[in-house]
């Protein structure tokens, strides 16, 4: 078992950092933190919402250059919430990124290295915080 920084984010977010490239977590506030984050699927999960966000995901990945599975489904991201399903490390913090993915105005959290774990359940937290991921972080 191993002690790290987590940080939550709503699905399909965690699965466009995953699958799709998404290089920055946009974020209203900045952090100092740099180096590896386990990424948390948070369990709020409304269909309708999801749709529209898995729509923006892939037009941003195409956007990005990256390629977009043929499909995902409602119960496939469903069933990746509300715990731990992957990691990733946190390189810098910025503004004005040039990245497809940054929002103007937000801070953007630059991204590298994100890669699936396998799926812990585990209660989120707003902020960075610390957990206990017992699976081996190898990608």
């Amino acid at each position: 078992m191993i002690t790290m920084p987590c940080i939550s984010i709503r699905q399909p977010w965690p699965w466009a950092i995953l699958v799709l490239g998404k290089d920055i977590e946009n974020r209203s506030w900045a952090t100092r933190f740099r180096g590896p984050i386990l990424i948390h699927a948070g369990k709020h999960f409304r269909p309708d919402e999801i749709r529209e966000d898995v729509r923006d995901c892939a037009m941003m990945a195409r956007k990005a250059g990256h390629a977009v599975p043929n499909k995902v489904t409602l119960h496939d991201l469903k069933a990746q919430t509300g715990g731990i399903v992957g990691m990733t490390t946190i390189v810098d913090c910025v503004r004005g990124h040039p990245s497809p993915w940054a929002i103007p105005g937000q801070w953007h959290w630059v991204l590298a290295d994100a890669h699936p774990l396998p799926f812990h359940p585990c209660l989120g937290r707003l902020g960075i915080f610390q957990v206990e991921y017992p699976h081996s972080l190898a990608a």
